[in-house]
């Protein structure tokens, strides 16, 4: 019902009048919605890619969550990566930092980050919300290990080296932010061991 329609660029008219329509409008509908968490997208560099290793898994929550983006050019594609999983997701697109408040409901209370963009600091500014790094691969590229990730409340970690990459790299975040979640995109593969 409402879901079809949620894709919002009303924030970027130009006349007030319209645009405080436009606010009431789709804050109705996403209230309505009333989700639980939020993902929000930062960046314009191949967010669809990033959200393509967790949307399956967030699939599986089988709770409602709405994606918030920054840039205007990402909605068609966030949109796609969405479809492609076989989820139908609200997306709000907010062009300013300022009211992003406007995008949150009185349910949410997560926000999750497939980058550990500088921009997300934006959103991580919202303290009503637990902030969950999920970040998208694991390798040795600095987005890993960045100083950035201390900004979050939880940083989700494949295992014990990708917790020792930040050392590694002189990068201190306290242990009680860290959580070891395994990768739940290499679920499905099956482990064989040797016949002895």
């Amino acid at each position: 019902l409402l879901l079809a329609a949620v894709a919002v660029a009303l924030m970027g008219l130009d006349r007030v009048g319209n645009r405080r329509r436009g606010d009431a409008a789709w804050r109705t509908a996403l209230a309505a919605y009333d989700p639980r968490y939020a993902i929000f997208v930062g960046t314009n560099i191949t967010p669809a890619d990033s959200l393509k290793a967790w949307l399956p898994h967030l699939k599986r929550l089988d709770e409602r969550f709405v994606l918030i983006t920054h840039h205007d050019t990402t909605v068609d594609e966030v949109d796609k990566a969405c479809r492609a999983a076989g989820l139908t997701v609200p997306i709000v697109f907010r062009p300013k930092f300022r009211g992003l408040e406007k995008a949150l409901t009185p349910g949410m209370n997560a926000a999750f980050y497939v980058h550990n963009s500088l921009l997300n600091n934006q959103m991580v500014s919202r303290r009503e919300l637990n902030h969950v790094l999920l970040n998208h691969r694991e390798s040795e590229a600095g987005d890993n290990w960045s100083p950035m990730a201390a900004m979050y409340d939880q940083v989700f970690v494949a295992g014990r080296v990708a917790r020792e990459r930040f050392t590694r790299h002189d990068v201190f975040i306290p242990d009680s932010k860290f959580r070891i979640v395994g990768r739940p995109q290499v679920s499905s593969l099956e482990v064989r061991r040797p016949s002895p």
